[in-house]
């Protein structure tokens, strides 16, 4: 068990050393708010540069205060060797920087809450779909030919008044 904690330090360390051996003078960049840092790690006399004019800095660092469309461009810082840094930045007083899982879990809610909505919908058309507790009744068939009551309200038709136009009988064929 000890022996195993051991190897697991040592591990730590060597990719420590790794990583801290790695960082071999790359150039980094930073923003905050409408600031913009540049920076060339190392030690010595650097050189900037923009689009291949000098900039009047000989610190690791140059920082651009309110940073603006005509600020972005390559610059090189040189001091044994040269590094490219090309910027085209939208910087702005203020700005929040939108967090992937914050966005990932936006889109998850609104994706739940569609299917929540649509659920109901559903069921509430299939709740107006269904049918009643009882089937309606539906009304008895007439039989054919069958008499029908004499009633005083229809009085029976006298063959002697009927027209005789085109089509005021049935023709059975």
């Amino acid at each position: 068990m000890m022996r195993r904690r051991g190897v697991t330090w040592l591990l730590v360390l060597l990719t420590l050393a790794v990583a801290i051996a790695e960082d071999n003078g790359k150039p980094a960049l930073w923003i905050k708010g409408t600031t913009v840092t540049l920076q060339c790690s190392g030690s010595g006399k650097w050189t900037w540069k923009k689009d291949g004019k000098a900039i009047n800095d000989s610190t690791s660092d140059l920082i651009i205060n309110k940073y603006t469309d005509q600020d972005n461009g390559l610059y090189t810082c040189s001091d044994d060797k040269d590094y490219y840094i090309y910027t085209n930045l939208k910087v702005c007083e203020g700005c929040v920087e939108l967090d992937v899982t914050l966005a990932m879990g936006i889109v998850f809610g609104d994706v739940l809450i569609t299917l929540g909505v649509i659920l109901m919908v559903y069921l509430c058309a299939k709740r107006k779909a269904a049918p009643a507790s009882a089937p309606p009744q539906r009304a008895p068939r007439r039989q054919p030919n069958t008499a029908q009551p004499s009633d005083s309200t229809y009085q029976e038709l006298n063959p002697e008044t009927i027209a005789k136009d085109v089509y005021s009988d049935v023709k059975r064929k």
